[in-house]
């Protein structure tokens, strides 16, 4: 325990000071699910576009409203809102182990 809080400390140190750390850093785990600002499911633009024909506002850049993407989806490819949830709720448990939160 001793000798990992020296090294943190040098760690600290070299970093304080301008020189490059000691210690190869850890590279980051990869995790199947989906972090926030991930590559959508959906086409963006074609839900954009489906919506502005339909009413719906939506802004031009950022997240769709989940409501939209339900509503296009049973539009377009006829899968209804429950249906998608389950199917993310499957996919869920399957990737993970767990089920949804």
């Amino acid at each position: 325990m001793e000798q990992k809080l020296a090294d943190a400390r040098a760690r600290l140190h070299d970093l304080d000071h301008g020189a490059a750390a000691t210690a190869t850093p850890t590279p980051p785990t990869t995790t199947l699910a989906r972090p926030a600002g991930a590559k959508s499911e959906v086409d963006a633009a074609a839900v954009r576009t489906w919506a502005a024909e339909n009413g719906y506002q939506v802004k031009p850049i950022g997240r769709i409203p989940n409501d939209v993407v339900d509503a296009w989806r049973e539009a377009t490819i006829g899968t209804t809102p429950a249906a998608v949830r389950s199917a993310r709720a499957h996919d869920t448990v399957a990737v993970t182990g767990r089920g949804p939160k």
